[in-house]
């Protein structure tokens, strides 16, 4: 048998080091490549041919179950959005303004930003991530003294809405559910900081991720060249309809 069995030898370059490798090898400027001896002189961990074997087979058994998760996931994202779907076009519910339940409607921070992690996680468009605030590891900082940090502190339930970028990007929304209180948002975000008394923030974020809000958010944009932006009196002019208090929760835990 071959001292190297290729599915575990495929495995281990689609890994994230197996790419950042291959990545190290390309040579050439405009159009980059990898050529033979390059790839020749890459060095691999090569365990016992029985261990790549039951490598792959642990690794093929997470991938049967990941798939089987996406497909669940799928099928459950469709039924929520048809049930939001649903509360858009029922007519049902009273519908009431953004601004008319939110306790704050905020821009947020114009400061530079920097990589050396100095200060404090700053949000930015990229970070909103299927209607979820997602710290990817790779995030900006803002150093920022305390004191102007507490005005720009995202705290769990915080909608942040995306008011300017290419038309597409406008009007993206996510919110903030992470654990850990150091971080913040930037200028071309709005925060909208529910009134959990009158809406639960989950819930809204999911009709502001609607096909319905992202339309009327989009027509209400000024567009410009290759740019477009909503500024928070627009965005908070936009209506959402609000069934009863517990009907919203009941629907929240669902997303």
């Amino acid at each position: 048998e071959s001292m190297l069995n290729q599915k575990y030898l495929f495995y281990l370059f689609e890994s994230t080091k197996g790419q950042d490798v291959l990545k190290s090898k390309v040579t050439g400027a405009a159009q980059g490549g990898l050529d033979q001896s390059n790839f020749n002189s890459i060095k691999i961990p090569c365990p016992g041919f029985k261990i790549q074997k039951q490598i792959v087979k642990e690794i093929e058994i997470l991938e049967k179950k990941t798939d089987s998760f996406r497909i669940e996931l799928q099928e459950k994202n469709k039924e929520l959005i048809n049930l939001v779907n649903s509360i858009n076009n029922s007519g049902k519910n009273p519908e009431l303004e953004i601004s008319k339940f939110a306790n704050n409607i905020q821009y947020g921070l114009s400061k530079k930003m920097n990589i050396k992690q100095r200060g404090y996680k700053i949000f930015r468009m990229n970070e909103i991530i299927k209607g979820k605030m997602m710290d990817n590891g790779k995030m900006k900082y803002a150093n920022i003294e305390s004191d102007e940090f507490n005005k720009y502190q995202l705290k769990k339930g915080d909608i942040l809405f995306n008011r300017t970028n290419s038309f597409q990007w406008v009007g993206k929304t996510g919110i903030f559910d992470l654990e850990g209180d150091g971080y913040c948002f930037a200028s071309y975000l709005v925060r909208v900081e529910v009134d959990r008394e009158k809406a639960n923030p989950w819930f809204v974020n999911l009709m502001m991720n609607s096909e319905k809000f992202q339309s009327e958010a989009k027509s209400k944009a000024t567009k410009s060249i290759n740019q477009a932006n909503i500024n928070a009196q627009k965005m908070g002019s936009i209506k959402i309809p609000l069934p009863l208090l517990k009907e919203q929760d009941k629907i929240a835990k669902q997303a």
